[in-house]
């Protein structure tokens, strides 16, 4: 895997069709254990679209997608999306896919994905949706980097 970003437990990696084709990647998004916070399980994945996808990542300026890898193995995949360089800001996603021992290894590829957005990118506002049934997560997004609530969406 080659290595984008070096974290202390984690790293984030350049994601590409080798990746698509040796993993489980694709199935992590047929999960609905997986996907219950997300808006995606509306449609099966598969290898090939998955190959398809990890082939046109990464193409364009808007969008940064890295996998997490732990112990050489693919976990996940993280991003920045619809950057927007001239407004300063963009959004950020993160999945994982594998089941881990350590629950700082999520922490750990934010952190590092911010650092990058933040300080690399030079983005001045990083937005995170959140989903109400997460509230833990909403209070770790508060202490560990300073996240303020601006909003909330509702249908």
């Amino acid at each position: 895997m080659d290595v984008f970003i070096k974290g202390k437990h984690i790293d984030l990696v350049v994601l590409n069709s080798e990746l698509a084709e040796k993993t489980q990647w694709y199935n992590w998004f047929n999960s609905e254990k997986t996907t219950r916070f997300m808006q995606k399980h509306y449609y099966p994945n598969d290898k090939t679209n998955q190959i398809k996808f990890a082939k046109e990542i990464n193409t364009s300026s808007e969008n940064l997608i890295l996998g997490i890898s732990h112990n050489n193995q693919l976990i996940g995949i993280c991003g920045l999306h619809e950057i927007k360089l001239i407004n300063s800001n963009c959004s950020l996603s993160i999945i994982i896919g594998e089941k881990v021992d350590n629950p700082n290894i999520t922490l750990e590829a934010m952190y590092l994905l911010l650092k990058h957005g933040f300080k690399t990118l030079n983005l001045f506002k990083i937005k995170i949706g959140q989903v109400t049934g997460l509230k833990l997560w909403h209070t770790k997004l508060k202490n560990e980097f300073g996240f303020s609530e601006e909003g909330i969406l509702k249908k």
